[in-house]
């Protein structure tokens, strides 16, 4: 993925559309005259099963896979030194933004990744939440300085996306400059040791 234009080709794209499904009824049906045929008219079929074949194999290579967009993700990461895993580090897509979609492997994505990593000290904990933008390439850190007057909040909530449910969960943090919103994986246990680690300030 080199561009905007693929990253947003990602979200636009159908994990089966009509030439996938056009192709396949070609392929089944050029596979069934293979079987029941005999002689030339064999030969004949399966030269004529290799078009839809050819067809849905250039179909399935010209999307963007979700491993390709996860690979975009750690890159930036990588190429802006965020750290994407540690202590008190959480990293999940922001699923509050309009541009989201659920991949072929069923985990919901969207065109912000937002990282945050908590450095808790005596009374004190230093928050930085990076924004990773996948159409833009880039990647803007914020920094804040939280005491123990801090009392974040993890909200629970649900969004649909593909006509499907998915769970959220943001743990929100009062500052002067406003609340700060960071999506963690409901399948994970991030939101839960963050707040209790708040708790300990």
């Amino acid at each position: 993925m080199k561009n905007k234009n693929e990253a947003a080709k990602y979200f636009t794209q159908k994990n089966i559309g009509p030439v996938d499904i056009a192709a396949g009824v070609l392929l089944i049906a050029a596979i069934i005259l293979i079987l029941i045929s005999d002689g030339f008219s064999r030969v004949y079929y399966l030269g004529l099963a290799l078009f839809p074949a050819a067809v849905l194999v250039f179909s399935r290579t010209s999307k963007i896979s979700d491993s390709d967009y996860e690979a975009v993700v750690h890159r930036i990461a990588a190429d802006n030194e965020i750290p994407l895993t540690g202590e008190y580090v959480s990293g999940e897509y922001d699923l509050e933004r309009e541009t989201r979609r659920l991949g072929r492997d069923q985990r919901a994505r969207s065109d912000v990744f937002v990282v945050a990593r908590f450095e808790f000290a005596t009374h004190r904990c230093r928050l930085t939440r990076w924004k990773i933008n996948v159409p833009e390439n880039s990647a803007k850190p914020e920094e804040y300085e939280l005491d123990a007057s801090a009392k974040p909040e993890l909200i629970k909530g649900e969004i649909g996306i593909s006509q499907k449910k998915r769970e959220t969960e943001i743990i929100a943090i009062p500052t002067d400059g406003g609340t700060v919103r960071i999506p963690v994986s409901p399948r994970s246990t991030d939101g839960d040791e963050i707040l209790e680690r708040f708790s300990r300030l």
